[in-house]
């Protein structure tokens, strides 16, 4: 059934709930590529190499990459072992996200905080 088989007020409960779930889902996606950000920023600050981390984390080194990158969407438990790796809180962790959050929302935003600039495995955008 199609939303424009429906009655007018269930044919637009159809289209708000698509429309917040489309946003859901553009929230979701900028949120994980900020966690990326964030950790290549702090891994980077430490000196360490994507491999180095995913040894002190417990975790694969693509697996590091991928998070990095912001394809894969990492779990609370994933998020506190590489804070812990990374010698800070997870608390600390997703304040250094809400701040890239911030700064790629400026018009203003350096091109590697932009949404969907982040390099893929070979470094290239």
């Amino acid at each position: 059934m199609t939303s424009a088989s429906l009655s007018p007020p269930l044919s637009f409960a159809v289209k708000q709930g698509q429309a917040r779930a489309d946003a859901s889902t553009g929230l979701k996606a900028l949120l994980v590529e900020n966690l990326g950000i964030a950790v290549r920023q702090l891994r980077e600050k430490q000196g360490w190499s994507q491999e180095e981390l995913a040894e002190r984390s417990g975790l694969n080194r693509s697996y590091v990459g991928e998070v990095e990158r912001g394809r894969v969407v990492a779990s609370v438990v994933t998020a506190q072992k590489i804070a812990q790796a990374l010698d800070v809180s997870v608390v600390d962790l997703f304040a250094q996200c809400e701040t890239i959050a911030r700064l790629r929302a400026r018009p203003s935003a350096p091109p590697a905080l932009r949404p969907s600039s982040l390099p893929d495995e070979d470094g290239r955008r």
